[in-house]
């Protein structure tokens, strides 16, 4: 940043920032998005602190800083409402979508998203489509509605086929396709998702593809009866996680973990990890996935559904 401000006639660029948020060091990512933000606003370049802005609510979401991410993605649609930056709303309305939606409430993300691909109405713009059914996918996640989940996941793929786009950090919604087809039992398909997920784990390691694919790789174990293979994935999945600040998706993997202890009858172990599992969902930011019913953990329903036919058990089983 200190270069890019010291170079006269470059453009301020949020690539560093991206750059750091795909190798998971979400951290550096952060504070490079804060001082572009700052360096941007010194320079009176607003129409550009809105799409950082954004960038910034997806990192905050993610790693379970809800208000903050909440904050930042209203300022964005303020800014491009009081700029009038055309351009921007829909990038606002998206980053908002994916906050809501990470946060549970559902409602407000499918309105987001579901209005962008309206506007989108008779004019073709992959970018922004993607970002709109990533949202909507996400929100039918937390609902438990896998065909959905499917339904736009397998679009959202085809525009990344469609732009070239091999690098699942920019969006991180493979994982999610993987598991809802794994529910939906057909797992030949899942198959290809998740080799695909762990051919680029292997290419480029890093704690996030790295803990999500060996948890998927665990949920075909699962699904197929292999059991203590299962376990050895979730296992490799944890040790990623060691090195991930995104509580939800630790709360995702120590649910699965719990369930398969509960078919293997192992009660007790189960019933710690699963506690553990509502405590990261909680502080991952989001109210439907950490919250209880009746005292047990089995309220953890959205993500719980997306597991159900492959571990045979459901979240109301817990």
């Amino acid at each position: 940043m200190r270069l890019q401000r010291q170079a006269a006639g470059w453009v301020m660029s949020p690539v560093p920032a991206f750059w750091a948020r795909n190798f998971d060091d979400f951290a550096v990512a952060r504070q490079r998005l804060e001082d572009l933000i700052g360096a941007l606003r010194e320079q009176g370049d607003h129409a550009q602190v809105a799409p950082a802005l954004t960038h910034l609510a997806r990192i905050e979401a993610m790693t379970g800083h809800m208000d903050s991410a909440r904050a930042l993605a209203g300022e964005a649609l303020e800014l491009v409402a009081q700029t009038d930056q055309e351009t921007y709303i829909d990038v606002a309305l998206c980053a908002q979508a994916h906050v809501r939606a990470y946060a549970g409430e559902l409602d407000g993300a499918r309105e987001n998203a579901s209005g962008v691909l309206d506007r989108l109405a008779g004019r073709q713009d992959f970018v922004l489509e993607g970002m709109a059914r990533e949202a909507l996918a996400l929100a039918a996640l937390q609902a438990g509605d896998l065909a959905e989940v499917d339904r736009q996941l397998s679009r959202a793929d085809e525009i990344n086929d469609l732009v070239h786009n091999r690098e699942p950090a920019n969006q991180r919604f493979q994982a999610d396709h993987a598991e809802a087809v794994i529910g939906l039992g057909e797992l030949d398909r899942a198959e290809h998702l998740v080799a695909r997920l762990e051919g680029r784990a292997a290419a480029l390691p890093r704690p996030w593809i790295e803990a999500v694919s060996c948890r998927c790789r665990g949920m075909i174990h699962a699904a197929g009866g292999n059991l203590d293979a299962a376990f050895a994935a979730y296992e490799r999945a944890l040790t990623a996680h060691q090195n991930l600040d995104m509580p939800a998706e630790l709360g995702r993997t120590l649910l699965a973990l719990g369930r398969l202890h509960r078919r293997r009858n192992e009660r007790r172990r189960a019933q710690e990890v699963l506690e553990r599992a509502v405590s990261c969902a909680r502080r991952g930011g989001s109210a439907r996935l950490g919250s209880r019913r009746t005292g047990r953990a089995d309220s953890l329903q959205g993500a719980a559904r997306a597991r159900g036919p492959a571990d045979g058990d459901r979240a109301g089983d817990l």
